[in-house]
Formats: C-alpha cells, sequence, structure tokens
C-alpha cells in the first residue's frame, strides 16, 4: 500500500557468488523473504523439485501475462514498461485479456484500505503447489488498485498516478513499503512524485534476484 536509476543488470553484475537466503534484505516483503528461507531448507532437505519451484517463482522465469482496466491515460502500460526497461528484461510483462491475465491493475477514483482512502493498494498471492504426480507448480497472481483521485477528492496528476502505479507493481515483484519519503515504495508527496526506484530499493530487488539465482544453480546440480 502507498500512503534517476540505473538498469538492475548493472547491480546484478556486482552480486556475491557466495549469496545465502540468511542475510534478506529489509527492502523485501516478509513473504518473499521467507520464501527464500524455505528455497534453502528444501536444499538442505533434498527436495530438488520443490526448491525449483519456488526459485522458479521468485525469479519470475514465466512472462507476467497483466491486464489493465480503466487506464484511460496510459499509466498503467508506462509503469509496467518502465519496470521492465529498470529490470534490464529480466522479467517479462505481457499484456493479455483480462481473463487470461496473472496481473490486473485498476484504476479508480478511490482506492479503500479499511475505512481511510490511500493511492493504491496491492492484493498479491504467490503459491507453489505439490500434485498427486509428485511435479511442482506456481502461481503467483496480484490484483493492483490505483486511485485517480488524492483521498481529498482531488485529481491526481499524471505523474502522482506513475508513482502510484509503480509503487504497487513494486509490490508484485517483491518490494515492501517504507517510510522513506521521496523513495517509490514510501509515502507520497503530491508535490514531488517518485517515478523511478531508489538505489536503495533496486539493490533489494538485486539481492533477492543473486539469491535466488545461487540457489537455482544448488538445486540444479
Amino acid at each position: 500500500m502507498i500512503s534517476r536509476v540505473s538498469s538492475l543488470a548493472l547491480l546484478l553484475s556486482f552480486a556475491c557468488g557466495s549469496v545465502s537466503a540468511q542475510g534478506t534484505n529489509p527492502l523485501l516483503l516478509p513473504s518473499v523473504a521467507k520464501n527464500l528461507r524455505h528455497i534453502d531448507q528444501c536444499l538442505q532437505s533434498g527436495n530438488l523439485d520443490e526448491a525449483r519451484a519456488y526459485v522458479s517463482m521468485t525469479l519470475f522465469e514465466r512472462s507476467v501475462r497483466y491486464s489493465l482496466v480503466e487506464d484511460e491515460d496510459g499509466v498503467g502500460n508506462e509503469a509496467v514498461k518502465r519496470w521492465e526497461s529498470i529490470l534490464g528484461g529480466t522479467v517479462v510483462f505481457e499484456e493479455t485479456p483480462r481473463n487470461c491475465a496473472d496481473l490486473v491493475m485498476r484504476f479508480e477514483p478511490a482506492v479503500d484500505a479499511i475505512g481511510h482512502d490511500v493511492f493504491g493498494m496491492a492484493h498479491c498471492r504467490r503459491q507453489v503447489t505439490r500434485w498427486s504426480s509428485g511435479t511442482y507448480t506456481y502461481s503467483q497472481t496480484g490484483f493492483l488498485e490505483v486511485a485517480t483521485h488524492a483521498p481529498n477528492g482531488t485529481l491526481l496528476n499524471r505523474e502522482t498516478k506513475l508513482q502510484a502505479a509503480m509503487h504497487e507493481l513494486g509490490h508484485y515483484l517483491g518490494l515492501d513499503d517504507t517510510p522513506v519519503v521521496g523513495e517509490l515504495m514510501g509515502p507520497v508527496d503530491m508535490e514531488r512524485p517518485v517515478v523511478w526506484p531508489s538505489w536503495n530499493e533496486l539493490s533489494a530487488l538485486s539481492d533477492l534476484r543473486a539469491q535466488a539465482s545461487l540457489m537455482a544453480s544448488q538445486a540444479r546440480l
């Protein structure tokens, strides 16, 4: 929820080969950090198939099929394309009809969070399923709500809506909220909207991908 940066590829080039799940970046969602620890446990217990499924989910190895609702001025598509560029193509987004989408972003006049209007809200679910055949599959779905009006009813300008859309997509990608005004995952300052992730936020995603990639190599041994 939400109350110029180099590509992630640059950060990944500095990733250390000895990364483990023990030093999870605090800017990541707790659920994402928990999944990293679970992968580590699977590797230690020898459950490589389950580890591979969690790794694939964490790295978004499948394209993200997304759909936009009421995106009248193209803010949603711009937010998606910005994240795709920032991530250096490591996560691929494909627009699709809503009934086929993993990720839906809806723009609406007001977004309610337990009785309070906010700029946006993310409802995300990450799940790995073990089937009777012994195989594992994963799903990673999200419903993102983005407000077109401020809590006081004022129509938001494009840059502020873009921050809200980028922020909620950040949650889908694994970032948590931060109290720091001036960062993408921080509170909105309507006079100075932020439309790029900070170096710290990119570092968190870099750490996530570095850890998951190392675990992927261990799971394939």
